[in-house]
């Protein structure tokens, strides 16, 4: 068995990240916060092979951390490398933690999440990271009102679902509906949503994962709420 030392996580999380040694490195920059996604997804278990945890969430997710996060990312938001690894990172923060979602939205992530899906276009596995924070900030109604206010990004969003909707994997596509499902909550941003006919786009792509239940369940949902009258 591994045992792994504390200090290991200090000079990570610590001494490398928080000293900024190597901010203006994009290569080292995405290599440390690969490294630290790792150690943040082991904390996320209840246990080690060990029984014990490492703690990495706890002591690193707060402002200082997820602060931290989106500096590297704004440095290097052309750099694919770094978008997919500190979104990863933000990704791994989100779940069973509502405290860090409002962090990301007060430490300005949401201009960070529409910053990054208008560069990177084309790289559908960073899009799918960047849409897993999204979707925990969509989560708030005021933030659907800041995503969805701006026709651009639903015109990427459409992209999207047009371009790699049946091409990558049927848990991206119910990523999708449940992103589209969440903006249609919002009655001005659902209305611009049906006059741009996503309910079509997201029709068209809905063959493919037929067989699959949850992405079934998904289609249903989000076209239930895309088609509100209301």
């Amino acid at each position: 068995m591994v045992k792994y030392d504390d200090n290991i996580h200090n000079r990570l999380c610590i001494d490398i990240l928080e000293r900024e040694t190597y901010i203006h490195s994009s290569k080292a920059s995405a290599g440390l916060m690969a490294a630290l996604s790792a150690f943040i997804s082991l904390d996320m278990r209840e246990t080690t092979e060990g029984g014990s945890k490492f703690d990495i969430v706890k002591n690193f997710m707060e402002n200082r951390g997820i602060s931290l996060l989106l500096k590297y990312n704004k440095i290097h938001v052309y750099d694919e490398c770094c978008t997919i690894e500190s979104f990863r990172c933000l990704s791994l923060f989100c779940p069973n933690h509502p405290r860090n979602v409002i962090i990301i939205e007060n430490r300005d992530g949401i201009n960070n999440v529409i910053q990054c899906l208008h560069i990177h276009t084309k790289q559908v596995y960073l899009i799918e990271i960047v849409y897993k924070v999204l979707f925990y900030l969509l989560k708030k109604q005021s933030n659907v009102v800041k995503f969805g206010g701006g026709g651009k990004f639903l015109i990427n969003l459409q992209k999207v679902i047009n371009i790699f909707g049946d091409s990558y994997s049927p848990e991206f596509f119910i990523l999708i509906c449940q992103i589209c499902e969440r903006l249609a909550f919002h009655t001005p941003t659902r209305r611009m949503m049906q006059k741009m006919k996503f309910v079509d786009s997201i029709h068209q792509k809905r063959f493919k994962y037929q067989q699959e239940k949850d992405c079934v369940r998904a289609v249903k949902m989000c076209i239930s709420q895309l088609s509100s009258l209301a």
